[in-house]
C-alpha cells in the first residue's frame, strides 16, 4: 500500500467517525468562543461591598459616592459595626467592606492624613487584586481634590502632602500566597478527571470485551450492577480526595481552617456525583474511546467555568449559568469556604445540597439506563437461543 492510499483510508476513517471529526474540527472552536465569551469583561466590575459609616459627614458621603460611581464597586448598604462587616466579608455576603472611621473629616481638617479601611476577601486573587487597585484609585483621586483645594487656600506647593490615606486588610489569605489560591482548585480539578475516567473505562472495558451484555442479561438487579461496578471507583476516589488535600495541607502548607467533617460529606457528595456521571456516560458510549471523549469534554471547561479563578460576577449571565450546571463548581467552592475561610455547614450547604442532587439524579438516569440495556440484553440472547 502506497502513502496515498494510506493517506486516502485514514481520510475516510476519519470522514466516517463523525464523533471523533467533531471533536477534532469543532470543539477547539467551540471552547475558544466560550473562553472568550468568559473573559469577555476584560476585567472584575462592581464588587459587592457593604460599608460603615462612622464619621457621618459631607466627606464620609462624598467618599461613598466616589466608590459607589466607580465600576470596581457595587454599594450593597451599610452596616452597623466593624464586626458586622468583617462577618459579612466571612459569609460571602460581600467581596469588600469599607470602614470609615469616625473622626476622619475632623482628621482632614486640621491638616493631618485621614485612613479608610477596606477589609477584602483575599480567598480570590482576582477580586483581591481588583479590590486594591480600583478602592486606591478612589481614595487617591479624593487625595488629590482635598490637596489642590488645600493648596489653593493656603499658598502650598504641591508637596504638601495628601490628605486621605488607604489601608487595607487581606482577610483568609492576607498574604497573597499564589499556592493558597490556586492549589485546591487544581486538586479538586484532578479529583474529577481521574474518578470521570476510572468509572466510565471499567464499564466500557466490558463492552468492548462483548461481557456486558451477558452481565445485564443474567437478571441481576439494577441497583446491585451500579453497586458492584462503582463502589471499588467510589472508595478508591475518596481515598484520593481525602489524601490529596491531606498532602497540600500538610506538604505545601495550603491552609486548613475548618472542620474536618463539613468537608468529609462535601467530598463524599462531590464523589458520588463523578461516580454516577461517569456510569451514566459509559452506558451510552460503545467503547472507552468514547468514553475518554465525554469525559474530556466535561473536564476540559470545569475550572475555568467553575468561578473559582475568575469570578462569577465577571461573566457573563449564560457562561455563568453554564458554570452552575458543573459539580466541580460546588466542590472546590465549598472546599474554599471550608479550607479557606474556615466556614462551616451553614455557608456550605447549598453546595452540598446541589452535589447531592446532582447525584440522586445521575444515579437514577443510571439505573434506568442498566434496566433499559439489561431488557435489551435478555431479547438478544433470547433470540440468540431460538
Amino acid at each position: 500500500m502506497t502513502l496515498s492510499d494510506m493517506l486516502a483510508a485514514e481520510w475516510r476513517a476519519l470522514i466516517r467517525d463523525r464523533r471523533m471529526l467533531a471533536i477534532l474540527v469543532l470543539v477547539p472552536v467551540a471552547y475558544l468562543v466560550l473562553f472568550g465569551f468568559l473573559y469577555s469583561e476584560h476585567k472584575v466590575r462592581h464588587l459587592p461591598t457593604i460599608y460603615v459609616d462612622e464619621d457621618q459627614s459631607a466627606l464620609s458621603r462624598e467618599i461613598l459616592q466616589g466608590f459607589s460611581a466607580s465600576e470596581g464597586f457595587q454599594l450593597i448598604g451599610p452596616v452597623a459595626s466593624e464586626a458586622e462587616a468583617l462577618d459579612a466579608v466571612q459569609r460571602g455576603e460581600a467581596a469588600v467592606a469599607l470602614v470609615i472611621p469616625p473622626d476622619l473629616s475632623q482628621t482632614v481638617k486640621r491638616g493631618q492624613e485621614g485612613k479608610i479601611l477596606a477589609v477584602i476577601d483575599g480567598s480570590n486573587m482576582i477580586i483581591a487584586n481588583s479590590a486594591l487597585q480600583n478602592a486606591n484609585a478612589v481614595v487617591q483621586t479624593f487625595s488629590g481634590g482635598i490637596a489642590i483645594q488645600r493648596m489653593e487656600a493656603r499658598g502650598l506647593s504641591p508637596d504638601y502632602g495628601y490628605g486621605l490615606g488607604f489601608g487595607y486588610r487581606m482577610l483568609f489569605n492576607p498574604t497573597l500566597n499564589y499556592s493558597d489560591f490556586l492549589l485546591l482548585g487544581l486538586a479538586g480539578t484532578v479529583f474529577q478527571q481521574v474518578i470521570l475516567l476510572g468509572v466510565s473505562l471499567g464499564v466500557t472495558r466490558e463492552k468492548e470485551q462483548g461481557r456486558w451484555g451477558a452481565y445485564l442479561a443474567g437478571g441481576r438487579r439494577p441497583g446491585t450492577v451500579f453497586l458492584a461496578k462503582t463502589l471499588p471507583y467510589f472508595l478508591i476516589g475518596l481515598f484520593d480526595v481525602l489524601l490529596g488535600v491531606g498532602v497540600a495541607v500538610r506538604g505545601f502548607g495550603v491552609p486548613f481552617q475548618g472542620a474536618l467533617m463539613p468537608f468529609v460529606v462535601l467530598s463524599v457528595a462531590f464523589v458520588l456525583v463523578l461516580v454516577g456521571l461517569g456510569f451514566a456516560a459509559s452506558l451510552f458510549s460503545r467503547g472507552r474511546l468514547e468514553a475518554t471523549q465525554v469525559s474530556m469534554l466535561v473536564a476540559v471547561p470545569s475550572f475555568l467555568l467553575s468561578g473559582f479563578t475568575w469570578p462569577f460576577l465577571a461573566m457573563p449571565d449564560w457562561v455563568a449559568a453554564l458554570g452552575h450546571c458543573l459539580p466541580l463548581t460546588y466542590y472546590v467552592d465549598g472546599l474554599r469556604e471550608v479550607a479557606l475561610k474556615g466556614n462551616g455547614w451553614l455557608t456550605m450547604r447549598t453546595d452540598i445540597e446541589v452535589l447531592l442532587g446532582m447525584a440522586v439524579g445521575l444515579i437514577v438516569v443510571s439505573l434506568v439506563g442498566v434496566v433499559v440495556q439489561g431488557r435489551i440484553s435478555a431479547k438478544k440472547w433470547a433470540a440468540e437461543k431460538v
